[in-house]
């Protein structure tokens, strides 16, 4: 077992209460009911769904990216985000359902350099994703998501015009935090250590190429270094739906070919596995 893995089973236990897509089944609090073994690989995979359906939450109902972002797409039907208000929209959750877990605190977006109204304005402007909230198991887990850098998530657009515009996406920090019983059992840290290429506003033309995202285990210190090779969204899914993406994870090789909406097939070393990505789903 990797250095980046071994220290994060535990706190995974405490995970599958709180995810969104997780199924109930798959889960327990820790203590309650023995030893459970979590699949640590295909929660790191997780990030990368994470990164997808950020991008794509930047372009609200519809995905597309040069518009202000309002509605929702996700649980807690009801919680979408609000007006724009000095082109910033937030989205606020109240105490809403997810399954059997409650979520509470806020996710804002805001458009920066020329923009008004929430509407990109020229080459330069970006969108700022910034997450603040916490989801409460039913067994007394929590999970923090909570931007520790700056800026947060950030799509800049680099150049192009109508649905041919491209951006860039960097991250300088996204953190999320296992709790549970007063002890933190998982730590990590995701930020892009150089910039990620996007290309289409639309879902219908939208591919992700190059650049690097890292995850850093922040109890250990080790990292997984993680690049996207034509990842391509199509319409009806908040995720992309082919491509790939590839790298090396506490000293193995890592890659997540993408075969659908929410679903990709996980390469660790010499063995394979399906993932289903928490965070995407078809509308």
């Amino acid at each position: 077992m990797s250095d980046f893995s071994k220290t994060l089973i535990l706190a995974l236990v405490a995970a599958n209460v709180l995810s969104c897509g997780k199924k109930a089944e798959d889960a327990s609090s820790v203590g309650r009911t023995g030893t459970i073994t979590v699949d640590v690989n295909d929660e790191n995979a997780q990030q990368i769904g994470d990164v997808m359906a950020s991008i794509d939450e930047a372009g609200g109902a519809t995905g597309s990216l040069s518009i202000a972002s309002v509605g929702s797409r996700a649980s807690c039907a009801g919680y979408g985000f609000g007006s724009c208000t000095a082109n910033t929209v937030t989205r606020v959750f109240n105490g809403c359902s997810v399954g059997l877990s409650t979520l509470s605190g806020t996710v804002g977006l805001m458009w920066t350099g020329s923009s008004v109204n929430c509407m990109l304005g020229a080459a330069g402007d970006s969108i700022q994703r910034a997450p603040n909230f916490t989801i409460t198991g039913p067994r007394g887990g929590t999970l923090a998501v909570t931007k520790t850098g700056a800026l947060g998530q950030v799509l800049t657009w680099t150049g192009g015009s109508g649905t041919g515009k491209t951006f860039d996406f960097t991250s300088d920090g996204i953190n999320r935090r296992i709790t549970h019983g007063g002890t933190t059992f998982y730590d990590v840290t995701t930020r892009t250590s150089s910039a990620i290429s996007v290309s289409g506003t639309s879902r219908s033309s939208r591919v992700m190429s190059g650049g690097t995202l890292r995850l850093t285990n922040n109890v250990t210190a080790a990292t997984c270094d993680i690049s996207p090779s034509n990842v391509t969204w199509e319409m009806g899914c908040n995720c992309a739906t082919s491509g790939t993406w590839s790298g090396n994870c506490g000293g193995q090789t890592f890659a997540v070919e993408i075969t659908g909406c929410g679903t990709a097939t996980l390469t660790v070393g010499t063995s394979s596995q399906s993932v289903a990505f928490d965070r995407c789903l078809v509308n």
